[in-house]
């Protein structure tokens, strides 16, 4: 098996439930018990055509003609020649901002009789079986939906059908409406990034791990294939989110590693050979000798030491003296590689350089951000898109904490901080990292950054319970705080639960449901 699923089945949920669910982990844990995904750079073909010399170059593939100059020699030209420059991409750069959670009372839930686990409401009902609820406290969709899982960033849900030999999976928004019935025969829906899934179709039973696309436990967690598990031949495809189909055309008998460029995908088959599917009319691409590289690029090195850089239509864009890599799916901004120095910059998918190869490494941190090491990669420094370096080379690490304005930072001492953009240092010192709704200890009370204010200034008597959204639930004044702006914004809350996205406010017998708009 390529690459092995650790899943949770139902059967874990309903094993449980006599000994209360709240023992089964956080929850606001991701899919620990699915694979670990690999954060694979994307390596630029090294295709050296014997057609770059002093006279004409020219490339054709089956997909189309390549429209290249008539010379070689204008290739240094066309360097310079970038849709936008370095100062124009930096200008475009969204500031780092986070909006306040604003709270819509939806009504209140008829059945206060209910659990929260995960990001899902159920009611027991009777030895080892529950019934799944929607976001409204209604019978799901589907009257045999024995667990829920949120996917990522899509905004979806799979939810899993008791009933049959094989637990299926459905796809629902976080209203219940089913948008794949489990009638397709999918086993696990799983997230590549936050448009495109992982459809796995199991087919029948086997003993052979090689063969294998996943494996179902019932054990809460696993770490490898044990003889109680269960392993399924069949298909693996990608779904669309957005235009809601399958991806027919890259559909595979094995677990591939899918890498999305915009609207290509590309992996390798069975027989290890390189494939290119074009996610918008599902169908087998040839690109020759180029490749995709970020959102809208294909990319082909020469032997001449310059790579070129084409739009879909295969029409030259510019060239650059640098080997292009991606630093991650969906970012506009593209790792430049010197072989001659080995060293590595940033060029923006305009073909505007933004930072010269002078770093061992880069490592995108988002907003325009860059982390890099020092030579023998014992230090790490902080630098800017355009080319300003914010925090010196002298850290241990430094981390996206996914609280748009901060990282985190850890000093060679070990000890962690947090800065804003400017490099100033909010807080440090800290003996363990801080991300979104973390805390530090001050006496018997804790503190909190106040993103707005830009300190740790919201003082609360416990460490609360972080809520997504930027929003915390003080369990000591019974009251949901407001990371951005540090205010209360709701109080006399008995416990607060998320599911399906809504904040549910327990009061009382009252349970009341806010839609979280941003």
């Amino acid at each position: 098996m390529k690459e092995q699923k650790f899943r949770k089945l139902a059967v874990i949920l309903a094993a449980v439930m006599s000994v209360g669910l709240a023992s089964c982990g956080d929850s606001d844990s991701s899919k620990a018990d699915k694979d670990s995904k690999a954060s694979e750079e994307t390596s630029s073909a090294a295709a050296v055509s014997d057609s770059s010399t002093a006279g004409a170059v020219e490339s054709k593939s089956e997909g189309g003609d390549v429209t290249t100059p008539a010379d070689s020699s204008k290739a240094e030209e066309l360097v310079t020649q970038a849709t936008k420059s370095a100062a124009e991409v930096v200008a475009e750069i969204p500031a780092a901002e986070v909006k306040s959670a604003k709270l819509k009372k939806l009504g209140k839930l008829k059945d206060t009789d209910v659990e929260f686990y995960d990001d899902f409401i159920y009611k027991e009902k009777g030895e080892n079986k529950i019934e799944i609820l929607d976001y409204q406290g209604k019978a799901f969709s589907d009257k045999n939906a024995c667990y829920v899982d949120k996917l990522g960033d899509t905004g979806l849900y799979s939810f899993q059908i008791d009933g049959s030999d094989i637990l299926y999976e459905g796809l629902c928004d976080a209203q219940g409406n089913v948008i794949v019935d489990a009638s397709a025969k999918v086993g696990i829906f799983d997230e590549i990034d936050d448009r495109y899934l992982k459809a796995y179709i199991p087919d029948k039973e086997t003993k052979d791990k090689n063969e294998a696309i996943y494996y179902a436990t019932n054990r809460r967690w696993s770490v490898d294939v044990q003889d109680e598990d269960i392993m399924y031949t069949g298909t693996v495809k990608i779904y669309d989110t957005v235009n809601r189909k399958f991806i027919e055309s890259s559909a595979e008998n094995f677990d591939p590693h899918y890498l999305i460029h915009g609207d290509i995908v590309s992996y390798y088959d069975a027989d290890s050979n390189i494939k290119y599917v074009s996610l918008e009319s599902d169908t087998v691409i040839d690109l020759g000798a180029m490749e995709p590289v970020g959102r809208s690029l294909l990319t082909e090195y020469k032997s001449d030491g310059n790579t070129y850089c084409y739009d879909r239509n295969k029409t030259l864009l510019f060239v650059v003296p640098y080997t292009i890599n991606e630093f991650d799916s969906g970012s506009e901004f593209l790792s430049a590689y010197d072989s001659k120095s080995g060293m590595r910059g940033v060029i923006h998918e305009s073909g505007a350089v933004m930072i010269e190869p002078k770093y061992k490494t880069l490592n995108n941190l988002g907003g325009g951000y860059f982390s890099y090491y020092n030579d023998d990669f014992s230090k790490m420094g902080l630098v800017k898109a355009d080319g300003t370096e914010v925090l010196p080379c002298e850290y241990k690490n430094i981390l996206d904490i996914k609280t748009p304005g901060y990282f985190c930072v850890q000093g060679q001492d070990g000890k962690y901080g947090i800065v804003d953009t400017t490099g100033k240092e909010i807080v440090g010192g800290q003996d363990y990292s801080l991300n979104e709704g973390g805390y530090i200890k001050d006496g018997d009370s804790y503190k909190f950054l106040v993103v707005g204010k830009g300190d740790v200034s919201l003082k609360l008597d416990s460490i609360g319970t972080y809520l997504g959204n930027f929003l915390l639930f003080d369990n000591k004044t019974n009251a949901v705080y407001d990371l951005v702006t540090g205010e209360k914004v709701l109080e006399k809350a008995d416990r607060v639960h998320t599911a399906y996205g809504y904040l549910y406010v327990e009061s009382g017998k009252d349970i009341t449901i806010y839609e979280i708009d941003k």
